[in-house]
């Protein structure tokens, strides 16, 4: 999937591959999280879940069909003969014969609106145009806050999204209104975003869900992420991934482990060990082996790890670094990081080129405008230079400053 986009947050221009592992780096306040939740918005919204798509037309369907009853009633209208179990295109054009000349401008635009707007409900199709451009928007809004614009300028801001040879694009105009210019297939069908290691809590028992894979209750990304900590996908039948959960154990010297009612503990040299007396970068580390565990990664699931090298030891660093390449290139998981580590950019680096991944891997740079306020997001798979030196600035300002003092 390619997603190129313009004016949206701080970021001015970004053109980004999302395949194997893509890697956004660059100072604070230069969009890298911006990236993240738009895609998380994106996959989202083109791939609503079927039994959320229906649990939210019928609702939607029952709420217009009482408001309609209810200003019949209000205007002493016999009604009666309306109370169905089933609404449907008849009961609409009954409903569009009562006369509804007693009624003032208020309330004839009112129900004129239900009706009008109880027929698009009824119409509403899963995964048409209208349904995935509503939850899109739904998604953008909850990540967005409704700010999704530039901030620093009044033009028009654009997401283009390419799959294969098909686009479409989102145009968000100075009035702040959506267009979608058309209805598209996604490849990657699910999206779980990594942005705490605070997210793996004591109890997670109110994510533990009875049905597999039922998400309709958990909409924002932290609960979605909460519930795949906890139920398994039983479709593969054993644990797919095995040999990374057990190298993730060899480098944290124990394992996290979850019962039946969603307690979760570190295992150690045969004693469970309460969480709160756990590093916090073996959470970081646990969050992936629950997520392998589970059988929650897969070559159509985007992972999105906000910084993944906080709270490890270089050390760490590097040694996760490699878990990932070898993770997304044996099972084809793609994986978007963003990170200011070094140590783990260039490990990523080293470890893409040594198992021959790196045609799979793409480093961009978020690179500041003149003036601090935006930046453009930039290709540097070639030569990661700019990121080094970007973060090198730090040691460098640091060094003039004690030669000064000398």
């Amino acid at each position: 999937m390619r997603i190129k986009f313009q004016n949206i947050g701080v970021i001015s221009k970004a053109d980004i591959d999302i395949s194997g592992i893509t890697l956004l780096a660059g100072e604070n306040d230069t969009g890298k999280s911006t990236v993240g939740k738009l895609l998380y918005s994106v996959i989202k919204g083109f791939n609503q879940n079927e039994e959320d798509f229906y649990f939210k037309k019928n609702e939607s369907i029952r709420s217009l069909y009482q408001n309609i009853l209810r200003i019949l009633k209000d205007k002493n209208i016999e009604y009666n003969f309306l109370i169905k179990k089933e609404i449907n295109r008849n009961w609409i054009d009954t409903v569009n014969k009562i006369n509804t000349d007693s009624f003032d401008i208020v309330q004839k635009r009112k129900f004129n609106t239900y009706i009008k707007r109880l027929s698009n409900a009824l119409d509403l199709e899963y995964k048409s145009f209208n349904s995935n451009f509503t939850e899109l928007l739904h998604y953008l809004n909850n990540e967005f806050n409704e700010e999704i614009k530039s901030i620093y300028n009044n033009e028009t801001s654009e997401v283009e999204i390419t799959e294969l040879d098909k686009s479409t694009k989102l145009v968000i105009d100075e009035n702040n209104s959506f267009e979608l210019t058309e209805n598209i297939e996604l490849y990657y069908n699910n999206c779980l975003y990594i942005e705490s290691p605070w997210v793996l809590d004591n109890n997670l028992e109110q994510y533990i869900t009875i049905w597999e894979d039922n998400e309709r209750d958990f909409k924002d990304r932290t609960s979605q992420l909460k519930h795949s900590l906890v139920n398994k996908i039983h479709n593969f039948g054993e644990v797919i991934f095995e040999n990374y959960v057990n190298e993730i154990s060899n480098l944290i010297n124990g394992e996290i482990v979850i019962d039946d009612f969603g307690n979760i503990g570190y295992y150690k040299n045969n004693h469970l060990l309460n969480l709160d007396n756990t590093a916090t970068g073996i959470r970081s580390l646990g969050i992936i082996q629950l997520l392998l565990k589970n059988n929650r990664l897969d070559p159509k699931t985007l992972l999105i790890i906000d910084e993944p090298e906080v709270h490890l030891h270089p050390k760490w660093q590097v040694k996760f670094a490699e878990i990932l390449v070898k993770l997304s290139k044996e099972s084809s998981i793609p994986i978007l990081l963003t990170s200011h580590s070094p140590y783990f950019i260039e490990a990523l680096e080293l470890y893409s080129k040594k198992y021959k991944y790196q045609d799979q891997t793409n480093f961009y740079f978020a690179k500041k405008d003149k003036n601090g306020l935006s930046a453009e997001i930039i290709n540097v798979s070639e030569n990661i230079l700019p990121i080094l030196d970007s973060i090198s600035d730090a040691f460098y300002t640091l060094q003039d400053e004690l030669n000064d003092e000398n």
